[in-house]
């Protein structure tokens, strides 16, 4: 796998750890008192949540299952080398959209 720049590899890691910008962790640790995902998700956000369920990614899910030539699931994702690849290669092109 190619080296990613700190910034990836971090977001990779706080994704997979669940410790980071998520209203679930900011719920855990006292900021959030709902801890519910954004718009009208009525669900807890949390890692799990955004990769496999929620249905603000939707598309971006059938891409990377398209990519994976399988239903996705966290330890395909993140304990696989096909399944780390697409997730950085989605981090990759939704930030540069983003910016």
């Amino acid at each position: 796998m190619p080296k990613y720049p700190k910034r990836t590899q971090a977001a990779f890691f706080q994704l997979k750890n669940g410790a980071g910008f998520f209203k679930s962790f900011s719920k855990r640790i006292g900021k959030d008192i709902k801890g519910k995902c954004f718009g009208d998700c009525k669900f807890i956000q949390s890692p799990r949540h955004l990769v496999l369920h929620c249905k603000h990614y939707s598309k971006e899910r059938k891409i990377m299952e398209k990519q994976l030539k399988s239903r996705m699931t966290l330890t395909k994702l993140f304990c696989t080398e096909k399944g780390k690849e697409v997730l950085f290669q989605y981090y990759i092109i939704h930030r540069s959209q983003q910016l």
